[in-house]
Protein backbone atom coordinates (compact mmCIF):
# COMPACT_ATOMS: atom_id res chain seq x y z
CA UNK A 1 0.00 0.00 0.00
CA UNK A 2 1.30 3.67 -1.19
CA UNK A 3 2.00 5.90 1.71
CA UNK A 4 0.29 8.93 1.97
CA UNK A 5 1.25 12.72 3.98
CA UNK A 6 -1.68 14.95 5.96
CA UNK A 7 -0.84 18.24 4.34
CA UNK A 8 -2.03 21.09 6.35
CA UNK A 9 -2.78 24.18 5.53
CA UNK A 10 -1.05 26.92 8.13
CA UNK A 11 -0.87 29.85 5.61
CA UNK A 12 -2.85 31.12 2.68
CA UNK A 13 -1.90 32.40 -0.61
CA UNK A 14 -2.56 36.10 -1.52
CA UNK A 15 -5.72 35.08 -3.23
CA UNK A 16 -9.29 37.07 -3.58
CA UNK A 17 -11.06 35.06 -5.06
CA UNK A 18 -14.20 32.86 -5.01
CA UNK A 19 -15.84 30.28 -6.92
CA UNK A 20 -19.17 30.96 -8.96
CA UNK A 21 -21.59 28.91 -7.27
CA UNK A 22 -22.29 26.64 -4.56
CA UNK A 23 -25.24 24.34 -3.33
CA UNK A 24 -26.50 26.21 -0.03
CA UNK A 25 -26.43 25.36 3.36
CA UNK A 26 -29.35 23.49 4.72
CA UNK A 27 -31.81 23.32 7.29
CA UNK A 28 -32.52 20.76 8.50
CA UNK A 29 -36.98 20.12 9.98
CA UNK A 30 -35.70 16.43 11.34
CA UNK A 31 -32.34 17.09 13.14
CA UNK A 32 -33.41 20.93 13.57
CA UNK A 33 -29.68 22.15 12.19
CA UNK A 34 -29.02 24.86 9.61
CA UNK A 35 -25.30 23.71 8.84
CA UNK A 36 -22.55 23.75 6.05
CA UNK A 37 -19.40 22.75 4.95
CA UNK A 38 -16.44 24.05 4.48
CA UNK A 39 -13.85 22.59 1.69
CA UNK A 40 -15.02 20.34 -1.06
CA UNK A 41 -15.01 22.30 -3.95
CA UNK A 42 -15.50 20.74 -7.51
CA UNK A 43 -14.00 23.61 -9.94
CA UNK A 44 -14.79 21.85 -13.56
CA UNK A 45 -18.53 21.61 -12.73
CA UNK A 46 -20.21 24.68 -15.04
CA UNK A 47 -23.57 26.10 -14.25
CA UNK A 48 -23.88 28.81 -16.98
CA UNK A 49 -26.11 27.09 -18.91
CA UNK A 50 -28.45 25.56 -15.58
CA UNK A 51 -31.75 27.15 -15.66
CA UNK A 52 -31.24 26.97 -11.63
CA UNK A 53 -28.20 28.62 -11.91
CA UNK A 54 -29.24 32.21 -9.58
CA UNK A 55 -30.00 29.34 -6.94
CA UNK A 56 -26.80 28.08 -6.10
CA UNK A 57 -25.75 30.63 -3.44
CA UNK A 58 -24.37 30.83 -0.55
CA UNK A 59 -26.83 30.78 1.92
CA UNK A 60 -29.25 28.79 4.02
CA UNK A 61 -32.45 26.92 2.01
CA UNK A 62 -34.97 24.64 3.52
CA UNK A 63 -34.90 20.31 2.94
CA UNK A 64 -36.66 20.75 0.41
CA UNK A 65 -35.30 23.43 -1.70
CA UNK A 66 -32.00 22.02 -1.09
CA UNK A 67 -32.61 18.44 -2.11
CA UNK A 68 -33.97 20.10 -5.28
CA UNK A 69 -30.75 21.67 -6.12
CA UNK A 70 -29.09 18.28 -5.48
CA UNK A 71 -30.97 16.19 -7.73
CA UNK A 72 -30.49 19.57 -10.20
CA UNK A 73 -26.97 18.84 -10.69
CA UNK A 74 -26.43 14.97 -10.08
CA UNK A 75 -25.73 14.31 -13.75
CA UNK A 76 -23.13 16.87 -13.74
CA UNK A 77 -21.41 15.90 -10.64
CA UNK A 78 -19.33 12.02 -10.72
CA UNK A 79 -21.03 9.68 -9.54
CA UNK A 80 -18.84 8.74 -6.47
CA UNK A 81 -18.54 13.11 -5.73
CA UNK A 82 -20.75 13.83 -2.53
CA UNK A 83 -22.76 16.58 -3.11
CA UNK A 84 -23.07 18.32 0.32
CA UNK A 85 -23.97 21.82 1.83
CA UNK A 86 -21.46 24.02 0.81
CA UNK A 87 -20.21 22.87 -1.69
CA UNK A 88 -18.49 25.03 -4.56
CA UNK A 89 -18.61 24.62 -7.91
CA UNK A 90 -16.95 26.34 -11.42
CA UNK A 91 -13.77 27.98 -11.61
CA UNK A 92 -12.30 30.32 -9.24
CA UNK A 93 -12.69 33.94 -10.12
CA UNK A 94 -11.07 37.23 -8.85
CA UNK A 95 -7.62 38.24 -8.42
CA UNK A 96 -4.02 37.01 -7.20
CA UNK A 97 -2.54 40.09 -5.16
CA UNK A 98 0.89 38.45 -4.67
CA UNK A 99 2.16 35.99 -7.59
CA UNK A 100 3.56 32.68 -6.47
CA UNK A 101 4.02 29.26 -7.63
CA UNK A 102 1.77 26.87 -5.48
CA UNK A 103 -0.09 28.11 -2.79
CA UNK A 104 -3.30 27.27 -0.28
CA UNK A 105 -7.06 28.78 -1.22
CA UNK A 106 -7.87 29.21 2.08
CA UNK A 107 -6.23 26.23 4.06
CA UNK A 108 -8.08 23.66 2.21
CA UNK A 109 -7.70 24.19 -1.59
CA UNK A 110 -4.10 23.91 -4.14
CA UNK A 111 -3.68 26.78 -6.50
CA UNK A 112 -0.50 26.08 -9.17
CA UNK A 113 1.07 28.58 -11.59
CA UNK A 114 1.93 27.96 -15.11
CA UNK A 115 5.07 27.39 -14.59
CA UNK A 116 4.77 24.70 -12.12
CA UNK A 117 1.81 23.08 -13.81
CA UNK A 118 4.17 20.52 -16.08
CA UNK A 119 6.38 19.37 -13.36
CA UNK A 120 3.65 18.78 -10.96
CA UNK A 121 1.84 16.91 -13.56
CA UNK A 122 4.64 14.36 -14.53
CA UNK A 123 4.68 13.75 -11.14
CA UNK A 124 0.67 13.42 -10.53
CA UNK A 125 -0.38 11.99 -14.07
CA UNK A 126 -4.05 11.47 -12.60
CA UNK A 127 -4.72 15.08 -10.90
CA UNK A 128 -7.00 16.89 -12.84
CA UNK A 129 -6.22 20.93 -13.01
CA UNK A 130 -8.69 23.64 -13.58
CA UNK A 131 -7.62 27.01 -14.92
CA UNK A 132 -9.22 29.52 -13.03
CA UNK A 133 -10.51 32.86 -14.20
CA UNK A 134 -8.14 34.69 -11.62
CA UNK A 135 -5.39 37.89 -12.79
CA UNK A 136 -1.98 39.26 -11.21
CA UNK A 137 0.35 41.97 -12.23
CA UNK A 138 2.27 39.52 -14.11
CA UNK A 139 -0.37 37.82 -16.10
CA UNK A 140 -0.05 34.18 -14.53
CA UNK A 141 -2.16 31.67 -15.52
CA UNK A 142 -3.60 29.69 -12.47
CA UNK A 143 -4.91 26.24 -11.96
CA UNK A 144 -7.11 25.05 -9.26
CA UNK A 145 -6.60 21.14 -8.19
CA UNK A 146 -9.21 19.46 -7.96
CA UNK A 147 -9.70 17.55 -5.27
CA UNK A 148 -12.01 14.29 -5.11
CA UNK A 149 -13.31 13.17 -1.42
CA UNK A 150 -11.79 9.37 -2.13
CA UNK A 151 -10.27 8.47 1.46
CA UNK A 152 -12.04 6.86 4.30
CA UNK A 153 -9.71 7.65 7.64
CA UNK A 154 -10.64 5.55 10.62
CA UNK A 155 -13.14 8.15 12.77
CA UNK A 156 -16.17 8.09 14.82
CA UNK A 157 -19.73 9.53 13.83
CA UNK A 158 -21.83 11.75 16.54
CA UNK A 159 -25.02 13.33 16.02
CA UNK A 160 -25.90 11.66 12.81
CA UNK A 161 -28.76 12.66 10.95
CA UNK A 162 -30.67 10.25 9.12
CA UNK A 163 -32.89 12.71 6.87
CA UNK A 164 -30.45 15.77 6.18
CA UNK A 165 -27.10 13.45 6.41
CA UNK A 166 -25.18 16.16 9.07
CA UNK A 167 -23.03 14.40 11.28
CA UNK A 168 -20.18 15.21 13.54
CA UNK A 169 -16.38 13.65 12.82
CA UNK A 170 -14.68 12.70 15.13
CA UNK A 171 -10.93 11.96 15.08
CA UNK A 172 -9.02 9.43 17.57
CA UNK A 173 -5.46 10.97 18.81
CA UNK A 174 -3.18 11.52 15.84
CA UNK A 175 -1.49 9.98 13.30
CA UNK A 176 -4.54 9.61 10.94
CA UNK A 177 -5.35 6.44 10.12
CA UNK A 178 -6.22 5.30 6.35
CA UNK A 179 -8.41 2.54 6.02
CA UNK A 180 -7.87 2.07 1.95
CA UNK A 181 -5.79 2.95 -0.68
CA UNK A 182 -7.78 5.41 -3.42
CA UNK A 183 -5.20 4.87 -5.89
CA UNK A 184 -4.94 8.73 -6.25
CA UNK A 185 -2.02 11.76 -6.46
CA UNK A 186 -3.89 13.85 -3.79
CA UNK A 187 -7.42 13.57 -2.50
CA UNK A 188 -9.64 14.82 0.01
CA UNK A 189 -10.88 13.01 3.19
CA UNK A 190 -14.48 11.75 2.52
CA UNK A 191 -15.78 12.79 6.02
CA UNK A 192 -13.52 15.81 6.92
CA UNK A 193 -12.99 17.87 3.66
CA UNK A 194 -10.50 19.98 4.94
CA UNK A 195 -8.39 17.33 4.72
CA UNK A 196 -5.98 16.77 2.27
CA UNK A 197 -3.71 13.77 1.95
CA UNK A 198 -1.08 13.59 -1.04
CA UNK A 199 1.16 10.47 -1.96
CA UNK A 200 4.48 10.20 -1.33
CA UNK A 201 6.12 10.93 -4.50
CA UNK A 202 4.62 14.57 -4.09
CA UNK A 203 6.44 15.31 -0.37
CA UNK A 204 9.71 16.73 -2.13
CA UNK A 205 7.80 19.18 -4.29
CA UNK A 206 5.21 20.11 -1.80
CA UNK A 207 7.91 20.92 0.76
CA UNK A 208 10.00 22.84 -1.45
CA UNK A 209 7.41 24.86 -2.81
CA UNK A 210 4.89 25.40 -0.03
CA UNK A 211 7.69 25.50 2.85
CA UNK A 212 6.04 26.83 5.67
CA UNK A 213 2.81 27.60 4.53
CA UNK A 214 2.17 23.51 5.19
CA UNK A 215 2.37 21.82 8.07
CA UNK A 216 3.42 17.95 7.17
CA UNK A 217 2.29 14.77 9.04
CA UNK A 218 2.61 11.12 8.17
CA UNK A 219 -0.79 9.14 7.52
CA UNK A 220 -0.57 5.27 9.57
CA UNK A 221 -1.51 2.50 7.31
CA UNK A 222 -3.78 -0.18 8.52
CA UNK A 223 -2.39 -2.66 10.60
Amino acid sequence: MATFWNIVGVRAADIDASHAWAMPGVSCPACGRSWTTVGPALPSISLVDHPLANRFRPTNVAWEEWRELQNAIRDRVPSAEPIVPGLQLGPLRGKVTRPFRLGFFASWGLVVAESLRRELLALAPDLTLVQSDMTDRTSTTYYEFELYSLGAVAHEEHDHCQVCGYSRAVLPPDPLVLRDDPQASIFRVRALPTVLLAHERLLPLLRRELGDAARYEPVQLPS
